[in-house]
Formats: C-alpha cells, structure tokens, sequence
C-alpha cells in the first residue's frame, strides 16, 4: 500500500532569504547613518532649551545669547550648527532664539540622506 502525497513542500529559498537580508541590511545602514544626525539635535534642543532657564539679566544682546549658545552647542560636541544657522530676532518682551539647519550624509555611492532641523525658543526679558 503506497500513500501519495501532494502537499508540496513551502518555505523560504535561498533566494529569498537573500532578499529579505539585504532589506535588513538596507534598514540597519540607513539606523546607522541617521541615529547620530538625532542624536546631536537632541543636543542642540537641550541646548537651546537651557537657555530660557538663564537669568535674563544676563542675556541682554543678541551677542551674548548667541556666544552662550554657540558655548553650549561646543560643550555638546554639535558640529553642525554654524553662526549662521542661528538667528535671533528681538521682541518687545525678550527674544526668539532659532537654530535652523541641515546635516547631508553620504549613503551609499551617490546617494545622500538630507536632513532638515529647525527649533526655536522664547527668552523672556532679554
């Protein structure tokens, strides 16, 4: 007596296999690039968030919030944040203190991965 079968063996193939890799590959090279472009805006928010605990007598131009700022942004090991990303527009009551800026990183051959940051904060009595 002889059984038959005819379920067909399933399951994933080499090839398969292969491309599921280079999708996971894709993803972690992409985690890889980007985790310290984060990392370091996370830096600059901290950054510019401490400055609305300083005291705002000390703060009373735009020179000294910016050269505090730009201390604080060294301390932190931000390397991509320039004198001109920052600007710093006077209100009545205080200050807007904004970073704005943009971090390129090479992917992969020509392709890059292009990042935009923009974060302000409010200094009252300044």
């Amino acid at each position: 007596m002889t059984q038959q079968y005819n379920k067909k063996e399933a399951g994933l193939t080499g090839l398969g296999f292969i491309f599921i890799l280079l999708i996971l590959g894709f993803f972690v090279a992409l985690g890889l690039k980007l985790v310290p472009v984060y990392l370091e805006y996370y830096n600059v928010t901290t950054s510019l968030q401490s400055l609305e605990k300083e005291d705002s007598a000390a703060l009373s131009g735009s020179e000294e919030i910016k050269t505090l700022l730009k201390k604080r942004l060294e301390i932190n090991d931000v390397t991509h944040v320039t004198d001109k990303d920052i600007s710093i527009e006077k209100k009545v009551n205080g200050a807007i203190v904004t970073v704005e800026y943009e971090v390129r990183k090479n992917f992969m051959g020509n392709v890059d991965i292009v990042v935009s940051f923009k974060d302000s904060v409010e200094l009252a009595g300044s």
